[in-house]
């Protein structure tokens, strides 16, 4: 009797599990657009509400690729001292 028992979970077990498998899975792109701007360098995570209770994640870092910028009269002031 214990081994009909344990046959019959295991045989449900994996039925639910390849009809889990096997169920098409579809996603779309949401209508709205967003838009982030970075203010300093760093790193931030970003966070989007999906349909319902999903939650979505994503992480950015900033880098100051910026060069200096150097004054022209300055540098010629320098040179002639």
């Amino acid at each position: 009797m214990k081994q009909i028992i344990k046959k019959s979970i295991v045989f449900i077990t994996a039925a639910a599990i390849m009809l889990t498998l096997a169920m098409p899975m579809s996603a779309e792109a949401a209508s709205k657009k967003g838009k982030g701007v970075a203010k300093k360098k760093g790193v931030a995570m970003i966070t989007a509400k999906v349909k319902g209770s999903k939650t979505l994640r994503c992480k950015v870092t900033v880098k100051d690729n910026r060069k200096p910028v150097t004054n022209a009269r300055n540098v010629i002031r320098q040179n002639k001292t």
